[in-house]
């Protein structure tokens, strides 16, 4: 437990120094309406409070160091003791902390802390503000022995006052983000050439903000902790406030009344887990302003009684993080760190290396919080190979020379390290002459190998580190020699959207692998790099299902023999929520809204199974119909890990004659005892850890708990059925959902139904029951209640009759008549209100389409539509649009085709020429006879229909499944409207596999089944051999692609060719963009849906049919509608207007 330094209460008699000079525009205007409040930068009393010592290297010769001194203190147990050297030489060493907004989240006034010493005569205090300018300034001390308290209420004046860097004018710019503490030979006391001073409490006023939170713990993660502590900031009189848990249920609740600007908010949860905090803040009555924040309290967990452990976890400490989140590294149990110190950043004169703090004081970080890094030896250097990838044997023994020096400076600290990332990509091997192939890889392994073992024998040499699995390039690598070059094998799995199951076939096919190039026996496997991102859009999964799928992972991994599993990654690393980089973390950014690097659920999920699992060997495994339960053995007791892999919820009974204890993937722990030798718990995709002896798990219960799927604000019935149940022993049920609780007293078997207020937001629920029998805890079921909107909103680009369109559709899902009382919308600039009166039976859907305004093309103007029923019911669509002239569309041309293995139905076509219109990023690209195709794509009422006549000299594919993609095979996507509108698409794969023609696909709309085979389509594709080209033919429904349909007139498509020459893939032929190197609908091509087919030879083919289309239903606006925001003319009743 870190010890916290109360406020006085009480005068100070001491000394104060404050610095002289004008406040120039240092105060904030916010001052003026809340209060000024008081918050603390610094106490010195845990070392999760980060300070960088630093020994001014831009004067070399100084010497010093900083500890935290147990024996002198202002206040609390410690302060902070920093001596300076300079009998060397040098002219400072100095003490600085980043004071960001989760530490000072307000407009700083004023500083102060205590000094104490006899050595100095001065200090000096250096100051950033919000535009990175540093402002410095020398603080005076008064000659005394004795704690002397120094205020500076002025930032950019001062004695000696000077500035630098930022906006470099000299004037404050909001807010304080790092305070430096220095100690200069010029401030001894005369004669002295070193000496020492302690400083302690820290402290910042600032001004009041509208509603803020100073964290008190790093990312408000409570280690052994039962509550939660805030410093709420506010110029409201009144914080009303709400903890929620991971599955939205109620926690806790409260209000608060604030004085003087501040409140110190505990927040009590039942139990150990994630939490999601709301505040909201009152003045008078009148709401000012909600925020929300993430917490996490877990149970306590000794790092430093770990010897091993396979939980560690990605870090970009030596790029660019701020090392004050190590801590919770530590508190989520990861013994190890995965970093990388680029060789670009350490050689920075040619065969001279250098070390700068950035790297040093975070590795002085993990060795204080006793974690240890991995070190992944990368990339180029600008000295060598034109800082392409290093491909010649002058890089090679330079990038060897780069191992031994860092292994050198940091000793035995590094036990592990890793040669290169991800060389069997592009972008990261693939970079000039290397082309990412294995041959050269090999001689860049060699030589790092050889280095490292050359100045630390004992260190265990990773190899591989590939994307993926890549079994062609392994293969290649391990023909050459590659294993002898390696202690331990390791990749990177990754498999997301997807279930990680598939990592049980992938990594025993790799095993094998290596089993037959290294005489029959497997080496070490390390996952140095896997997870699933959260995402907003086809490829992300959400953050509870991260979270499953992160305790799944590593339970997988660790039966199936791999050593070590590192998260990627800790943080996310960015606040783009639609991007997939930005959302890999299981904490956030730490300019996230939600709070600098708060937990994700994944977070816990993570500190969860590093408490159950560290230290636990396998002990058996069993997987049938669908269900997976692991067995480990910890301390000699069994812990079973328990899950449903289709991810559906099943009640099960536990064959036991013993109490079991029951943890949830947030840590949440029950105990049950056993009735007729039975527990009765639920499984699902969120793995259970059950404490105890289990004879037999049955997939089957004598307690159900159901519910159907209920409209917004309807009552919400839960079902219970009970198989078994007596007068003698009646069973009693404790029923929860949202908060509220209903009780059951069975004694006899039946249905029973309880009923709960409604829930007036749709999404998914849990509803649970907790079972008793004589007073006894005999399980816990659960079960997720859907709430559905009543109706629902939706708006789409669509393209009819030469002129585009915003297409709405309003569903009335209710079996109740309602009308449409009147839409708003704004398009860019244009705006209008339309009113009506049109009845919506219940159980329907009405369509009508509204005439886009003028807008300029190419360009991305957002839309919002809002439309209004006589109930009081309001719904809301948002987006964006793109105009496209038709000329600069691809059509797609209505023709029926047979897929026959023929391309006779299109050659008549005017096709897409791959390797003219396409961009290769097949490395090396050898023309024409290399790789090469033509593209056609029509429709019909009923089916997309591509085809496609690949030209590749060597045709490779060993997959299939999710793992197409490794081999020759075609990817495409498809998205509504044009590039860049839609949040969502498909992504599909077709490859001849070896079982034959394969559809798979990899991401979808909402509601639609992605990471699955589909079957429902017509497919051929057959290979040529003499010829040498790859024929592919698929009809596609229309359904496979919902809500995209031909009557939309429009869409968006990308696709690619992979190539892969029988020794792993080479990259891939795009037309388009957005699938292979980033997924981004903005990069499709746009496509306009003809009805007919223009000819290379007009006279060549008689014309085909015009196809009858029923149009969708239509509506006029009431010509009563008054136009918004426009000078222009009332529009007609047919057109929304400009």
């Amino acid at each position: 437990m870190i010890v916290r330094k109360a406020i006085s209460l009480f005068l100070v008699f001491a000394l104060t120094m404050t610095a002289s000079g004008a406040l120039g525009g240092l105060r904030s205007t916010a001052g003026a309406e809340g209060a000024l409040v008081e918050l603390q930068a610094g106490d010195y009393e845990g070392t999760d409070e980060v300070w960088d010592f630093l020994l001014g290297a831009e004067f070399p010769g100084a010497q010093g160091s900083f500890t935290r001194d147990g024996t002198i203190a202002k206040s609390g147990s410690s302060s902070a003791k920093v001596t300076g050297d300079f009998n060397g030489g040098g002219s400072y060493v100095a003490l600085e902390r980043y004071l960001t907004k989760r530490i000072i989240p307000a407009d700083a006034t004023s500083l102060s802390f205590w000094v104490k010493t006899a050595d100095a005569a001065s200090i000096y205090l250096v100051l950033m503000d919000g535009s990175n300018q540093n402002h410095s300034q020398k603080l005076t001390l008064q000659q005394t022995a004795d704690w002397q308290l120094v205020t500076v209420n002025a930032f950019n004046t001062g004695a000696e006052y000077s500035h630098w860097g930022g906006a470099n004018d000299g004037s404050w710019h909001p807010s304080l983000k790092k305070m430096t503490l220095k100690v200069a030979r010029a401030g001894l006391r005369s004669g002295l050439k070193s000496g020492a001073v302690w400083f302690d409490d820290v402290r910042v006023k600032a001004a009041a903000p509208e509603l803020a939170i100073a964290q008190t713990q790093v990312g408000n993660v409570f280690s052994g902790a039962d509550k939660g502590i805030f410093e709420v900031l506010t110029t409201g009189d009144t914080i009303v406030w709400e903890a929620y848990d991971a599955w939205g249920e109620p926690a806790a609740s409260g209000s608060t009344p604030v004085t003087s600007g501040k409140l110190r908010l505990e927040v009590p949860v039942p139990t150990n887990g994630y939490y999601r905090l709301k505040l909201t803040s009152y003045e008078d009555g009148g709401i000012r302003k909600t925020i929300e924040t993430t917490f996490a309290t877990l149970p306590s967990f000794d790092l430093t009684a770990v010897a091993q452990s396979p939980f560690g976890v990605q870090t970009h400490f030596a790029h660019s993080w701020n090392r004050e989140m190590i801590p919770l590294v530590k508190y989520a149990g990861a013994k190890s760190v995965r970093d990388a110190m680029f060789w670009s950043e350490i050689e920075l004169k040619k065969g001279v290396y250098s070390y700068n703090p950035k790297f040093t004081l975070y590795m002085e970080g993990l060795l204080e919080n006793s974690i240890d890094p991995l070190m992944t030896f990368a990339f180029s250097n600008q000295y060598y190979d034109n800082f392409q990838t290093p491909y010649s044997p002058e890089a090679h023994a330079a990038y060897a020379n780069y191992t031994k020096s860092l292994l050198n400076r940091f000793g035995s600290q590094i036990k592990w390290g890793e040669m290169w990332n991800e060389f069997n990509l592009s972008s990261f091997g693939g970079n000039g002459p290397a082309a990412s192939r294995a041959e050269v890889y090999y001689e860049l392994l060699k030589a790092g190998y050889e280095a490292a073992k050359e100045v630390r024998p004992d260190l265990n040499v990773l190899g591989g580190a590939t994307a993926g699995i890549p079994s062609e390039w392994l293969e290649d690598l391990f023909e050459l020699g590659g294993l002898q070059y390696m202690d331990t094998l390791s990749v990177h799995p990754y498999r997301y959207p997807d279930k990680p199951e598939g990592l049980l076939a992938e990594v025993a096919s790799l095993n094998q692998l290596v089993r037959e190039h290294n005489n029959g026996q497997t080496k070490p496997l390390w996952f140095s790099e896997i997870g699933w991102p959260t995402q907003l859009d086809p490829r992300g999964v959400d953050e509870n299902t991260q979270a499953a799928y992160l305790i799944r992972t590593y339970v997988l991994g660790m039966a199936a023999g791999v050593e070590k599993i590192f998260w990627y990654d800790l943080m996310d690393d960015g606040t783009d929520k639609k991007y997939n980089e930005h959302n890999f973390g299981i904490i956030h950014n730490s300019g996230d809204p939600l709070g600098a690097y708060t937990p994700k659920p994944g977070y816990v999920a993570f500190a969860t199974a590093a408490r159950q699992l560290t230290g636990a060997t396998l002990a058996s495994q069993d997987i049938a119909n669908d269900m997976y339960r692991y067995t480990f053995l910890k301390n000699g007791q069994s812990i079973h890990v328990l899950w449903s892999g289709s991810d559906e919820e099943t009640h099960i009974t536990l064959k036991t004659q013993q109490p079991l204890t029951v943890t949830d993937m947030m840590g949440r722990s029950s105990t049950y005892t056993p009735k007729d030798g039975e527990v009765y718990v639920t499984a699902s995709k969120e793995p259970l850890f059950i404490k105890g002896k289990i004879t037999k798990v049955i997939k089957s219960s004598k307690y159900l708990l159901a519910s159907a799927p209920f409209f917004t604000d309807d009552a919400v019935s839960v079902t219970m059925s009970v198989y078994k149940a007596s007068a003698a022993k009646p069973l009693s049920a404790r029923i929860q959902l949202q908060g509220a609780v209903q009780q059951l007293q069975v004694a006899a078997p039946g249905t029973y139904t309880v009923v709960f207020p409604g829930i007036g937001e749709p999404g998914s629920y849990t509803a649970t029951a907790e079972l008793a029998v004589g007073g006894k805890k005999i399980g816990a079921l659960k079960n997720t209640v859907v709430i559905r909107q009543s109706e629902d909103l939706k708006a789409k680009h669509v393209w009819k009759d030469g002129s585009n369109f915003l297409r709405v559709s309003i569903d009335n899902t209710k079996p109740l008549e309602r009308r449409l009382t009147q839409i708003d919308w704004q398009v860019g600039d244009a705006s209008q209100v339309l009113t009506y009166d049109t009845v919506l039976p219940g159980l329907s859907q009405h369509v009508l389409d509204l005439p886009l305004p003028a807008l300029p093309e190419r360009t991305m103007t957002p839309h919002q539509l809002t439309a209004y029923l006589d109930d009081g019911t309001e719904m809301t669509v948002a987006g964006t649009l793109q105009l496209i002239a038709e000329a600069d569309m691809n059509p797609v041309v209505h023709r029926t085709l047979e897929v026959d293995g023929s391309l006779e139905d299109v050659e008549d076509l005017a096709g897409i020429n791959l390797f003219e219109e396409g961009h290769s990023r097949v490395v090396p690209h050898n023309g024409i006879e290399d790789l090469s195709g033509m593209l056609w794509l029509t429709h019909d009422s009923d089916n997309l229909y591509l085809s496609a006549r690949i030209h590749d000299d060597v045709f490779s594919q060993t997959k299939s499944g999710d793992a197409m993609w490794s081999g020759d095979s075609m990817q495409f996507a498809v998205s509504l409207g044009t590039p860049g509108e839609a949040p969502e698409w498909y992504e599909y794969g077709m490859a001849l596999t070896p079982s034959g023609p394969e559809l798979y696909r990899w991401m979808a709309m909402t509601g639609v089944l992605a990471g699955t085979t589909v079957t429902n389509r017509e497919l051929e594709i057959t290979r040529d051999e003499i010829s040498k080209d790859t024929i592919y033919q698929l009809a596609l429904p229309w359904t496979e692609l919902a809500p995209i349909m031909p009557s939309d007139g429009i869409l968006s498509l990308s696709l690619l060719i992979n190539e892969n020459d029988g020794n792993g893939r080479k990259g891939w032929l795009e037309w388009g963009g957005g699938i292979g190197s980033n997924k981004r609908s903005s990069l499709f091509k746009p496509m306009v849906i003809t009805a007919e087919a223009p000819m290379i030879e007009p006279t060549a083919s008689p014309a085909e049919p015009t196809p009858t289309v029923t149009p969708m239903p239509t509506e006029a606006p009431n010509p009563t509608a008054t136009a918004l925001s426009t000078e222009q003319p009332a529009p007609s009743p047919t057109s929304p207007g400009t």
